[in-house]
């Protein structure tokens, strides 16, 4: 076990302050942690047996896939057309490295030839690549070339209309067209297309929020009408809902048509009365839901896998949690996110399996994202990640650190949760709110009372909470909505109290929290929600439309998504006013001054060690305003061990224990100023390493001359048995016979060729253990021949024949292959000219050997056969007679034919058409027929005709065949047919022509000038006509017709061609596409130009469709060969003309360049308080830039700004805003001014002794 820890004993310094969390011990082992960081790869590609596929017929192919630890997750197949069409297959898995994919097309699909393109494979680690075909060069290839498909029997996927919208037509069961939860509205479409039978309608509609719902229209073929309902949910918004869009599909082409009323510009769109409905009867819900708490836990599955579950309860205030999930960052910054699954105590879970292969390092949380079912969302970003998302929280105690033993952050409070968040109220009512503080591990503390640090804020002063946290209501309240905020620390969660009875809503800015503590340096996101018109409105983050009004912005900022920040050490309470249209709320902020760290905690706090193992510490501060902060890495944080030579710690944090370290206990004081915390480190004996015995593994039997032998060593362990043969392992070897068998260091045995027969003794140590082995040497009796057998020729041999023989020598063991010269044997033929035998017992007979007998002796050892070998002539190969097959019917001009010649012979037929075969041809008219020596017939092209002899001899066997020569009636033409253009051409068009010929047979294309055929045009510079029927219209061709005659022999055709200009490529109008808003300088614009044809729009942008563009003012926007704008950066304000022509059709447009409104510098505040120094000191302004939308730093002199002191010898003002008083300065006042741009400021420095 290659595990770092034995046991950890427990997760925390037990600390006493106001957030007093439990111990508890969570951290867990992975035995032989391995990562894995490599992709799987492809091993084999195992093709289909065929390559046709149809419509009706697929094709399946393998790949062997191998991953070198986690396993293959998932492959992605593409196959690639010849046209450069890409396709995805479906892959199945058969087993861990064998996948399968199944080729098959559809009765569109391409026809031709299919290619294995690439292969995405993806292990369980999300290690990924893909392969590629060799072919495209790419860096990561692999040979798929077996893996072609040649796809047929498809269609051209036919060309039809797309739909066209018609009508819509909205009904709803009132009068007044509205709409409600429990009454549905109803939409109807009438679309035009030729497929109605397969099509499909949807519409989109949009809600008076902006929110959209679809709804899937079904079709009625007796009255022709797409019709639906969509049913209104119950938080849906109130008012006005319009018709946003309607997508058509009929099988072949789809098509979206948008309102034209909603202004979106859309190629398509609809402009019909009827296209709205009012909502009416919901509660809308507007609001995100929110995260109450979380919890973190590990568990142990086994010694090579864990689990790291998170426990999170949400609240929403209406519809309720539709999903949530969880983010997290592997070490090499890799994301991936898991799901949560409510459990059946309401609570939600989310597992993060960590196993052996998983990465080593920190692992951290980046984001819980929270959906209710209306579709509101919060995305809650780790602050510590991503401090500037629109919802920002801490998540570092999150987090957890893989090295074989996991290690997570010690326990933190998360937050503050209540046992209600909205309650309903009599005058006079009383009841207990309970407030708990939760923490990172899911346990709480009781909170409620007012002596634990909680507070309590209510907008009115008829509704209190007592000490113990219950709330009182006056007898005097009168009915309405208020809340309570209740604050811990850092805290804060508002409860919403309703007193029933009839009271007026108004529009209002609900702003959480309304009085708000905090220290210096800490942040605080406000929540913003708008009540208007009965709806509740969320307005978090930037861009929604408010503003603030900052009492001190010196003291305190605050950006455009809400985040306050407490800027100064002053302790004073200020103001924020927040704007929102016509509405507006006050906001009281109570600075604190800077937190103090009131305690550390530590994780681990107890552990034990073995020698050369290692364990991470991670500490946190927590401070007095309820916060914490990781400090493991801090400059601050210091550590030293009480005894280094058994534990040291380096200024991470990273705890090693020495492999020659002592056994025993050590402390490691983690400190940042006066804080402390100490985590206690026993380092123990490994005893799965103690060795408790050894066994040799000898030899099964004596060993001969020149033998060698492996000993084989095992160790025995608590933990089990380890191969200790190796000398590294300690293990020694000793021979009391060395020359008899020696052993050397790695315990291998060898006897030496000449040794003596005879025992050894092997004597086997590591540590105090000792085995001796005893080894014997002697003769191999298995290895003795007892006699031989050969095998020679079954039959005679004849001239020029050759035979192996095959010795066999019988052993104690069985019988054995000894042919070879190698194991001793030997032969000899007593006629040699007669048969041959080599040393390896191959016989030969000589082409001019004496027919007759040989005698072959074969030897080895003692052992001595003799066989007989006949040498005499094989009668199988005597012809019998001859049998020559020529062709059936005459042969015309020109033609080949090729004689068949079989051969007679005693054992069968043979082939001996060859003249190889000593078969010979002669033709009695050369001229009219010839043959070659291999007996192939041709007839000249002006052979004369009639009959002529073929002689075909072989020895004495003579055969003759008449062969004739003779016209081929079925190549007579009987007439032609010439196939043109369907419709007229225009300038510039080519068009092939087909000639088709008929012949008795059939018809054959005979288009080709190498058929005869000829071309001639009436009108050659209108229409003219190439050798091979291609007809050409010249650019500049004059309209009209022209006669082209097509000719074959007798045969003449003419056919009428009209040279006319295309109506369809005529241009009626462009419209073009400018800047929707004025251009900055430095700014780069491309128009769009798009021109209408009779047969629909087209771009026409390029220089290359005839566009040409114009500026009026080229020194303010210019305007190059493409329609692309460029503003020059010292361009002038003002507007440029732009002139777009075509051919006699212009368009102006107006383009303007202004001012980026976004870049200009609204004012210049510097954050500093009240200034006051003395002689010999110096102080660094802040200085900050408010723009529309943000504020910027501009206190160094690289962004423009200036510092002028209006008594230089009292204050100096650098560049950069640093002041410095001179020792000779008098006490006063010096006024510094501030500019920047237009802009400028005032700051008074007062000077004192």
């Amino acid at each position: 076990m290659s595990c770092q820890v034995k046991k950890v004993l427990s997760l925390l310094v037990v600390f006493v302050m106001t957030f007093s969390p439990i111990v508890q011990a969570m951290d867990i082992i992975i035995e032989d942690p391995t990562p894995d960081t490599t992709p799987p790869q492809i091993i084999e590609v195992i093709p289909s047996v065929e390559m046709e596929v149809s419509p009706t017929q697929s094709q399946t192919f393998r790949l062997k896939i191998t991953d070198d630890l986690s396993g293959v997750k998932s492959v992605y197949v593409h196959f690639k057309h010849s046209s450069g069409l890409l396709k995805v297959v479906p892959i199945k898995i058969l087993s861990d490295d064998l996948f399968e994919g199944t080729f098959a097309v559809n009765k569109y699909e391409k026809f031709g030839e299919w290619k294995l393109y690439s292969v995405n494979v993806t292990d369980k680690k999300e290690n990924n690549t893909t392969y590629y075909s060799m072919e495209t060069g790419y860096f990561q290839v692999f040979d798929f070339s077996s893996i072609i498909y040649i796809v047929s029997g498809t269609e051209l996927r036919p060309i039809s209309d797309p739909p066209v919208l018609q009508s819509i037509e909205i009904n709803t069961s009132s009068d007044n067209k509205t709409a409600s939860p429990l009454e549905p509205v109803t939409i109807t479409v009438k679309v035009l297309d030729d497929n109605l039978d397969d099509s499909s309608v949807g519409v989109r509609v949009k809600s008076s929020s902006g929110s959209y719902y679809y709804t899937s229209l079904a079709y009625n073929p007796t009255t022709q009408l797409h019709s639906g309902k969509l049913h209104i949910n119950l938080y849906g918004s109130l008012g006005e809902w319009i018709v946003e869009s309607v997508s058509m599909l009929d099988g072949f082409n789809s098509i979206t048509a948008y309102n034209s009323k909603l202004g979106l510009n859309q190629e398509e769109e609809f402009t019909f009365e009827n296209d709205s409905f009012y909502v009416v009867g919901t509660t809308p819900d507007f609001i995100s839901p929110s995260l109450d708490t979380l919890e973190r836990s590990l568990i142990q599955v086994s010694s090579k896998k864990a689990i790291f579950k998170l426990g999170a309860t949400f609240s929403d205030n209406l519809s309720g949690i539709s999903h949530a999930s969880v983010g997290y960052l592997r070490p090499n910054k890799s994301r991936f996110s898991v799901p949560f699954v409510k459990g059946l105590d309401g609570k939600y879970f989310a597992e993060i399996p960590i196993d052996q292969y998983d990465q080593l390092g920190k692992w951290e949380l980046e984001y819980v994202s929270v959906i209710d079912r209306n579709s509101n969302s919060s995305l809650i970003y780790n602050s510590a990640i991503r401090p500037f998302g629109t919802i920002s929280k801490d998540f570092s105690p999150y987090s957890f650190t893989v090295r074989g033993l996991i290690t997570i952050e010690p326990v933190v409070p998360f937050g503050i949760d209540t046992n209600f968040t909205q309650v309903e109220l009599l005058p006079g009512d009383r009841r207990l709110l309970t407030t708990n503080l939760t923490y990172s591990d899911g346990n709480y503390k009781d909170v409620s009372a007012m002596s634990t640090g909680t507070t309590y804020y209510s907008n009115t002063g008829k509704l209190k909470v007592e000490m113990d946290g219950t709330i009182v209501v006056s007898s005097e309240i009168t009915p309405g909505e208020y809340f309570i905020d209740v604050k811990h620390g850092a805290f804060y969660k508002r409860i919403k109290v309703l007193v029933p009875g009839e009271f007026s809503k108004k529009n209002r800015l609900i702003v959480s929290p309304l009085n708000l503590s905090l220290a210096k340096g800490s942040t605080h996101r406000l929540s913003i929600l708008a009540e208007i018109d009965g709806n509740l409105y969320d307005i978090n983050g930037s861009g929604n439309g408010v503003t603030y009004v900052n009492q001190y912005p010196q003291l305190v900022s605050v950006d455009s998504s809400g985040l306050v920040k407490n800027l100064t050490d002053t302790i004073l309470t200020t103001k924020l006013e927040v704007h929102y249209k016509d509405l507006k709320t006050t906001v009281e902020i109570r600075l604190d001054g800077p937190p103090k760290i009131e305690a550390i905690i530590s994780s681990p706090s107890e552990i034990e060690l073995y020698r050369g193992t290692n364990v991470q510490i991670n500490s946190r501060a927590l401070y007095s305003d309820g916060s914490s902060e990781n400090i493991t890495n801090s400059l601050n944080t210091t550590y030293t061990s009480s005894l280094a030579s058994r534990v040291t710690v380096d200024e991470t944090g990273l705890i090693r224990v020495p492999v020659n370290a002592s056994y025993g206990y050590s402390t490691i004081t983690v400190k940042n100023g006066a804080n402390f915390s100490k985590i206690l480190i026993k380092v123990i004996e490994d005893l799965s390493n103690v060795m408790s015995g050894i066994e040799v593994k000898s030899p099964e039997t004596s060993l001969e001359r020149g033998a060698r032998h492996q000993l084989e060593v095992m160790g025995a362990y608590p933990t089990g048995h380890k191969d200790i043969t190796s000398s590294l392992e300690g293990t020694t070897y000793v021979s009391s016979v060395p020359n008899r068998v020696s052993v050397n260091a790695e315990g291998l045995l060898s006897v030496p060729e000449g040794a003596s027969y005879g025992d050894v003794t092997i004597t086997v140590k590591n540590g105090t253990f000792v085995q001796k082995l005893m080894v014997t040497v002697a003769e191999d009796t298995s290895k003795t021949l007892g006699g031989i057998e050969v095998k020679g020729p079954e039959a005679s041999l004849e001239r020029g024949a050759r035979h192996q023989l095959e010795v066999m020598g019988a052993y104690p063991t069985g019988h054995k292959d000894i042919t070879s010269s190698l194991e001793g044997t030997t032969y000899v033929s007593s006629v040699p000219n007669r048969v041959s035998v080599n040393a390896e017992g191959l016989l030969s007979v000589p082409e001019g050997a004496s027919y007759g007998d040989a005698t072959i002796t074969v030897k080895n050892g003692t052992f001595v056969q003799k066989l007989m070998v006949t040498v005499a002539e094989d009668t199988s190969k005597t012809l019998g007679g001859i049998e020559v097959k020529g062709p059936e019917a005459s042969l015309e001009r020109g033609a080949r034919h090729q004689l068949e010649v079989m051969g007679a012979y005693p054992t069968g037929h043979k082939d001996i058409t060859s003249s190889l075969e000593g078969t010979t041809y002669v033709s009695s008219v050369p001229n009219r027929v010839s043959v070659n020596a291999e007996g192939l017939l041709s007839v000249p092209e002006g052979a004369s005709y009639g009959d002529v002899t073929i002689t075909v001899k072989n020895g004495t066997f003579v055969q003759k065949l008449m062969v004739t020569v003779a016209e081929d009636p079925n190549k007579i033409l009987g007439g032609i047919e010439v196939k043109g253009p369907e419709t007229s051409l225009e300038r510039g068009a080519r068009h092939q022509l087909e000639v088709m010929g008929a012949y008795p047979t059939g018809h054959k294309d005979i288009t080709s000038s190498l058929e005869g055929t000829t071309y001639v045009s009436s009108v050659p510079n209108r229409v003219s006509v190439n050798a091979e029927g291609l007809l050409s219209v010249p650019e500049g061709a004059s309209y009209g017709d022209v006669t082209i005659t097509v000719k074959n022999g007798t045969f003449v055709q003419k056919l009428m061609v009209t040279v006319a200009e295309d109506p369809n490529k005529i241009l009626g109008g462009i419209e073009v596409k400018g800047p929707e808003t004025s251009l900055e300088r430095g700014a780069r614009h491309q128009l769009e130009v798009i021109g209408a044809y009779p047969t629909g729009h087209k771009d026409i942008t390029s220089s290359k469709e005839g566009t040409t563009y114009l500026s009026s003012v080229p020194g303010r926007v210019s305007v190059n060969s493409e329609g692309l704008l460029t503003v020059p950066l010292g361009a002038s304000y003002g507007s440029a003309i732009i002139t777009v022509k075509h051919g006699v059709i212009s368009y102006k447009i107006t383009v303007t360049v202004s001012e980026n409104p976004y870049s200009i510098l609204q004012e210049i505040l510097v954050t500093d308080s009240s200034i006051y120094l003395r002689k010999g000191e110096t102080y660094s302004l802040s200085v900050q830039g408010v723009y529309l939308l943000r504020t910027e730093d501009l206190t160094l002199g690289s962004t423009g700004t200036t510092y002028l002191s209006s008594v230089p010898s009292r204050v100096v003002a650098s560049s950069d805003g640093v002041l410095s008083v001179p020792f000779s300065a008098s006490a006063g006042t010096a006024v510094i001014t501030i500019r920047n741009g237009q802009k400028n400021v005032k700051k008074t420095i007062q000077v004192i002794n």
